[in-house]
């Protein structure tokens, strides 16, 4: 008899994440890219556990952890509008 395939929603609740997450992986490489049969996505059971058993130190990122690029960067703060400076309707006679 096959294994089930996993759907999303499995893999969710396997690793404990969310599914955007699931998909960040999938476009980073650090995790197996989905079979797609018709109109439906699933992964194979071997690719996942492979995936789930490889060594730390295989070059490939941790699952568990989300990496920050720019860690101390702060984004460009927004610039403050005043309510004087917007264009207000005059009446004109």
């Amino acid at each position: 008899m096959t294994e089930k395939l996993y759907t999303v929603e499995d893999l969710c609740d396997l690793l404990t994440c969310s599914k955007s997450t699931i998909w960040r992986w999938v476009a980073e490489g650090s995790f197996p890219k989905p079979i797609k049969i018709g109109g439906i996505t699933r992964w194979e059971p071997n690719a996942v556990r492979e995936r789930l058993s490889a060594a730390p130190d295989s070059g490939q990122p941790d699952l568990g952890k989300r990496r920050r690029a720019n860690r101390g960067v702060h984004p460009t703060p927004r610039r403050k509008i005043s309510r004087r400076s917007k264009l207000r309707p005059t009446l004109s006679l």
